[in-house]
């Protein structure tokens, strides 16, 4: 059924009329979703400038924590900014923490 969503020979939205249960609807959906993506583009041949700080230190951020998966390190535990320690630099003693 991906394959024809894929194709075009059927939407989304008629996928439903064609299942019992709705796991084997997200699973198809879930196919689609990863399959219409196509293969992994190749970063080898890509240049990138100053305006893509931002992918970069993504990709970056990526790589240490998929090594350090690998290697069985500790993984850095990622903070909310909600949930974040706000210090000032006028009031060093002091910190703020949201509830």
């Amino acid at each position: 059924m991906g394959d024809a969503v894929l194709s075009g020979k059927l939407r989304f939205q008629e996928l439903d009329i064609f299942f019992k249960d709705k796991i084997s609807l997200v699973h198809s959906q879930d196919y689609v979703a990863q399959v219409g993506q196509g293969a992994l583009a190749d970063r080898t041949q890509e240049h990138l400038g100053r305006s893509d700080i931002g992918v970069i230190l993504f990709r970056k951020i990526w790589e240490r924590e998929l090594r350090a998966l690998a290697e069985g390190r500790p993984l850095k535990k990622w903070v909310l900014p909600q949930d974040a320690e706000i210090r000032f630099q006028q009031e060093p003693e002091t910190v703020f923490r949201r509830a």
